[in-house]
């Protein structure tokens, strides 16, 4: 009786470690999934530094009702800061340049690829949704700049 106890609770023990093994498994993987976002690219060395408001937020805290000259001189503070972003694809052209529509009120956004993401980019149709990290580089003409682009999962 002793051993049939002691076996189910070295089973319950094991079943428990083999829980928690998984949880930190995926845990890790999401950690490495996050470096992988947020850790220097290869090209320069530098650590990234993500803006803290998404294309919307940006736009209605910075643009919404201003001169495109004062958005200009707005968005000069997160210039050079990287931003995550989904949307619709409004066009891809050959030369790697997407506008990306963004959110309900379809915010324009300028994305440069290089590229080594061309052949990923012509599997996208107009109106695809996509998903993508780049470098904010600055405002022109209603659109948000970004170049060194990078396609999400």
């Amino acid at each position: 009786m002793r051993t049939v106890t002691s076996d189910l609770q070295l089973t319950k023990q094991i079943t428990d470690l083999q829980s928690r093994l998984d949880g930190a498994e995926r845990e890790l993987a999401e950690t490495k999934r996050h470096a992988a976002v947020t850790s220097p690219g290869s090209t320069d060395g530098v650590p990234r530094s993500y803006a803290n408001k998404t294309v919307e937020e940006l736009w209605r805290s910075i643009c919404e009702g201003r001169t495109a000259m004062q958005c200009k001189i707005f968005m000069a503070d997160e210039k050079g800061k990287w931003i995550d972003t989904e949307g619709k694809v409004g066009y891809i052209q050959p030369t790697g340049q997407v506008l990306l529509l963004v959110g309900d009120r379809n915010r324009g956004v300028q994305c440069i690829f290089d590229d080594k993401w061309k052949a990923k980019l012509g599997a996208f149709r107009n109106s695809d949704s996509i998903k993508l990290a780049g470098k904010i580089v600055g405002y022109q003409v209603g659109i948000l700049i970004l170049q060194e682009c990078e396609l999400r999962d």
